[in-house]
C-alpha cells in the first residue's frame, strides 16, 4: 500500500483516498468534521444565551441573528455535497 498525499501532517493512504472518492471527497469529509464541532459549540452558545435571559439577548441586537443565521447555513453544509455551496460559504 502506497501513500499518495501528506497533508498538515495527515498521511492519507490509497485506500482512503478511494474509499472517499478522492481529494474532493477528503475534503468534504474534513470540512463536515470541522462544521460538527462548531454546530456543538453553537448549540452550547444558543443555551447560554437563553440561560441568561432576554436583556443579555438584546444586549447583542441584530448580530446575535446574524450569527445564528451563519451558523444555520453551516450546519446545511455538512450535509450537502454540492462544489457550488461550498464555494458560497
Amino acid at each position: 500500500m502506497g501513500f499518495s498525499l501528506s497533508l498538515n501532517g495527515f498521511i492519507v493512504s490509497d485506500r482512503s483516498d478511494r474509499l472517499c472518492g478522492g481529494i474532493q471527497g477528503l475534503f468534504l469529509l474534513a470540512q463536515a468534521m470541522v462544521l460538527w464541532i462548531s454546530a456543538a459549540v453553537f448549540v452550547l452558545d444558543v443555551m447560554d444565551t437563553i440561560t441568561k435571559g432576554s436583556g443579555y439577548l438584546h444586549s447583542y441586537g441584530v448580530e446575535y441573528g446574524v450569527r445564528v443565521a451563519a451558523r444555520v447555513l453551516e450546519l446545511l453544509a455538512i450535509g450537502v455535497r454540492n462544489e457550488y455551496f461550498h464555494r458560497a460559504l
